[in-house]
Formats: structure tokens, sequence, C-alpha cells
């Protein structure tokens, strides 16, 4: 999957930019990515490919976060479709975000096959 600067090998994206938000980005990647299963493979904006299952066990960003938050690793090896629905209405006009409906209409044409 192709996650742009949201997650990288061994790192995550910068929040300390305008616009950025921490607690936003961390519940991107442990409830939207990392339920889409260890084996899923990770294309980041830029630096190395990498793995879900790689990143929940050695980012240390990750770790971190599962540490202050006392928050388990989420579904390891499980993989589900996420939870982005009340993002797309489906006609196109009443969309929260163009990029994230572009991103659920793949995921959907993915997982329907």
């Amino acid at each position: 999957m192709f996650v742009g600067d949201t997650l990288f090998a061994g790192s995550i994206g910068r929040t300390d930019l305008p616009g950025g938000n921490y607690d936003v980005l961390m519940r991107s990647i442990t409830e939207v990515l990392f339920p889409l299963g260890d084996a899923a493979i990770v294309h980041p904006g830029h630096g190395p490919d990498t793995t879900i299952g790689r990143e929940r066990a050695t980012n240390p960003f990750v770790l971190e976060y599962f540490a202050v938050t006392g928050m388990k690793t989420v579904n390891p090896g499980r993989t589900r479709r996420p939870r982005i629905d009340h993002l797309w209405s489906g006609d196109g006009r009443h969309n929260r975000s163009t990029a994230a409906c572009a991103w659920m209409r793949a995921v959907s044409s993915i997982s329907s096959r």
C-alpha cells in the first residue's frame, strides 16, 4: 500500500509542520494501516519499503506510542478492511476528503477480489 509520509521504515511522518497532528497520525497508523495485516507491504513516500508486521514490532515511534497509551498491538496478523466508510458518501459530492475517498475506492476494489 502507498502511505505517503504517514509511516516509514523505522519512523513516522512529521507532525511539527502546519496541519500536523501527532494523535491523528498515530490513530491512522494503528487503526487504519495496522489492521490491514502484518504481511501488507508499505511503500512510503520516500525511503525503503517495509511491512506492517516489521513496523508494529520494531518501529521505535510506534513502540513508544504503545507504551505511553497502554495500547497493545492492534490485530496482529489479522487482515480486515479499515473503518473509513464514514468518509465516503457514494455520490462523490459530500466527501470529507477526496484523497481518503480515492483510497477507499482502491481498498474496496482490492478487498472485493
